[in-house]
């Protein structure tokens, strides 16, 4: 990864890495989450934290993971705030439905966080919990990463609307 650094920036390109949360929901440290060195966190120009898929359920994606996922990479491996952009699913667990699709079972699902999907309740973030980790990310660390845009309702009154424009221009751009 430092070698790849140096090559890219000699291109002035950068080096960005999405890493797996750190902590489990309960904020336990994962044995393996110490697998970016020090130099590799100086070497990277930033992490796209996985702050979802702790579990199925509650213990999917909640405001309270996402902040101990940021906590740990900020605080536990002193990784910069800026360098630490927090993960965000558009898609519940254990459904995998997307957050559209969501939205198609149960049109209001944008108010909540639990659904249910194809008869299976569907644990993902709505419009408030979306809102929160988004402030949190903007107050504490980096900002935020979205997986995946294509994901997202094109309904623009059960989204955000920086999101919507970002997933039509991804749509846009992919097509």
């Amino acid at each position: 990864m430092v070698y790849l650094s140096v090559e890219l920036k000699k291109q002035n390109m950068l080096l960005t890495a999405a890493v797996l949360s750190g902590v489990t929901p309960e904020g336990v440290t994962y044995w393996d989450s110490a697998d970016q060195t020090d130099n590799v966190i100086r070497a990277v120009d930033w992490f796209n934290v996985m702050a979802y898929d702790g579990g199925d359920g509650n213990k999917h994606s909640t405001y309270d993971f996402a902040v101990l996922c940021g906590k740990y990479r900020k605080d536990t491996r002193k990784m910069p705030a800026d360098k630490n952009v927090l993960g965000v699913p558009f898609y519940g667990r254990p459904s995998w439905a997307s957050y559209a699709a969501i939205l198609l079972s149960s049109p209001n699902a944008y108010n909540t966080y639990i659904s249910m999907i194809n008869g299976m309740e569907a644990h993902y973030n709505g419009i408030s919990t979306i809102q929160k980790k988004t402030q949190y990310a903007l107050e504490n660390l980096g900002g935020i990463m979205i997986w995946e845009l294509n994901q997202n309702t094109t309904d623009s009154s059960k989204s955000f609307p920086f999101i919507r424009r970002c997933s039509l221009l991804y749509r846009r751009v992919s097509q």
